[in-house]
């Protein structure tokens, strides 16, 4: 039998000069874990964010070469497994629910066109049928699906 030991992660060394403003509140790392779960999907940056949350994103993230979206598409951006692990991302509602949809068939919306928010509490969603996008759907941060992207 097998036994798999979690490595603890350090989160004043994870946060680095942002350790203490965010360990010493902690709302602002549970804000964070939201951010950090649109991030981890779509492996590029919520928009409208305000600096300071930029920050803590740019330094729990590094750039990657490869597409780091879900589904393997585009995202330029990858977030640190320390990061994945102290904000339990893997565990995260959404993240759980764009998963089963990804496993389903389904593919992320990198944006739904010109002068359009990309806010981290939705991920569109979309299908394809006979090579046209269809059957558009929004996962919520609660995991919830609705149907459109409204």
């Amino acid at each position: 039998m097998q036994v798999f030991v979690q490595k603890r992660v350090d989160r004043k060394a994870l946060y680095g000069d942002h350790a203490s403003e965010i360990l010493d509140a902690p709302y602002v790392e549970e804000l964070l874990r939201d951010r950090a779960a649109y991030l981890y999907i779509t492996g590029h940056f919520p928009s409208h964010l305000r600096p300071k949350t930029n920050q803590y994103l740019r330094q729990i993230s590094y750039f990657y070469k490869r597409p780091t979206s879900f589904d393997g598409r585009f995202g330029h951006c990858k977030i640190k497994d320390d990061a994945i692990r102290a904000l339990g991302l893997n565990d995260h509602e959404m993240v759980k629910a764009v998963r089963a949809k990804i496993q389903g068939g389904y593919f992320i919306q990198k944006s739904r066109g010109l002068g359009t928010r990309n806010g981290f509490s939705k991920i569109f969603m979309f299908t394809f049928e006979n090579g046209t996008p269809v059957h558009p759907i929004t996962v919520t941060l609660q995991g919830a699906v609705k149907d459109g992207w409204d």
